[in-house]
């Protein structure tokens, strides 16, 4: 919610972002995309988020199923 919910929603659907759900990338892909960015996501600086964390999204999201 403190990082990612601003571009990707609260429910993690999408808003200025696009949606995470349902998640296409492992914890360690998860983390190289939001460390280095890609496309619309900025780089995430260790300082905003820590590793751990956003593995711990990545875990979470995983198991989140997606509405059809």
């Amino acid at each position: 919610m403190r990082v990612c919910a601003t571009c990707h929603a609260p429910d993690a659907l999408g808003a200025d972002g696009p949606p995470l759900l349902p998640l296409k990338h492992g914890a360690e892909e998860f983390l190289q995309i939001a460390r280095g960015g890609k496309d619309m996501m900025p780089a995430l600086p260790a300082a905003t988020i820590t590793d751990d964390e956003i593995r711990s999204v990545a875990l979470y999201l995983a198991t989140i199923k997606a509405p059809q």
